[in-house]
């Protein structure tokens, strides 16, 4: 008996230290204070092949990062119509609706049900996406994950299309 006792004490203690842990970095998540900008070292020893940058489309991305990071402002806010979430992490700039934050991302990777899929509960993304303050910039790609976003989020999709203009392209993006 007394065994168990010391198993259960020995997961309680760890779980209860992980909640602690977990709601501190939860609520920083979710905290709308300044940010300090993330500084990375370029890693050394890390290779691709041409193909695969091509195939990944690295070095777009990394243009697009670097349009971002040097030609907007920190205020700029960013719709990304594509499943690729860290564009927001490596320019340091924030989504457009964060509220659609995540529907965005897993409409985009084609796993919501049903063929619309604006969230029940919330305003419409399009509603919005017309009141938010500053230089918006819609991030798409002619890929499958901007089709799926388009055909889960069919108002915003032409929203964007009749109310936003290109302003740069790096390949694909």
């Amino acid at each position: 008996m007394r065994r168990a006792t010391c198993g259960a004490l020995l997961l309680v203690l760890p779980a209860g230290m992980m909640g602690r842990i977990l709601s501190t970095t939860v609520s920083a998540l979710h905290d709308d204070a300044d940010r300090t900008p993330v500084a990375l070292a370029v890693a050394e020893g890390i290779t691709l092949g041409p193909e695969q940058r091509r195939s990944l489309h690295i070095d777009e991305f990394v243009d697009l990062v670097n349009y971002l990071r040097l030609e907007t402002s920190p205020e700029t806010r960013l719709l990304p119509m594509i499943n690729e979430k860290m564009i927001l992490f490596a320019s340091d700039r924030r989504h457009a609706l964060p509220q659609h934050e995540f529907y965005l991302f897993i409409a985009g990777w084609g796993l919501m049900k049903g063929e619309e899929a604006e969230p029940e509960g919330l305003e419409s993304a399009v509603d919005q996406l017309s009141r938010v303050p500053g230089e918006v910039l819609v991030i798409d790609r002619d890929d499958f994950s901007s089709d799926n976003a388009r055909r889960y989020f069919p108002d915003l999709a032409r929203y964007v299309d009749t109310h936003f203009e290109p302003v740069r392209s790096f390949g694909g993006y």
